[in-house]
C-alpha cells in the first residue's frame, strides 16, 4: 500500500526500507507452510511495479541491505537515498552508471 500512496501523493522515487524478503527474523515463523509461496509472490509484485514504474518514468529502490528483493530491485544504500556523506555528514548528489 505504501508505493501506492507514494504513486498517488506524485513522489517520481519510492524507497523501500525495511522489506525483508528472507525466512529469517522475528516476523518468519516455520510453523507457516505458506511462506514460501508468500515471498515468491512478493519478488513478482516487486518486479511488476517496478517495470510500470518505469514506464511512467519513476524509480522503485530496495534501500534494505541483505532483504531479499535483489537482483529484482536495484539497491541503493540509505545514506545514498538521502543524499549523506558518512564521513562528512552533508549531502551529495547521487551518480549513476
Amino acid at each position: 500500500v505504501g508505493v501506492q500512496l507514494g504513486l498517488w501523493i506524485g513522489f517520481d522515487c519510492i524507497y523501500l526500507l525495511g522489506c525483508d524478503n528472507t525466512t529469517t527474523g522475528s516476523s518468519f515463523s516455520d510453523k507457516w507452510q505458506r511462506g514460501r509461496a508468500h515471498l515468491e509472490r512478493v519478488v513478482w509484485s516487486a518486479k511488476v511495479a517496478e517495470d510500470e514504474m518505469r514506464c511512467g518514468g519513476r524509480e522503485l529502490y530496495d534501500c534494505t541491505p541483505g532483504g531479499g528483493l535483489q537482483p529484482t530491485l536495484r539497491y541503493l544504500p540509505l545514506d545514498m537515498a538521502l543524499y549523506i556523506d558518512a564521513d562528512k555528514r552533508q549531502k551529495v548528489p547521487v551518480e549513476w552508471q
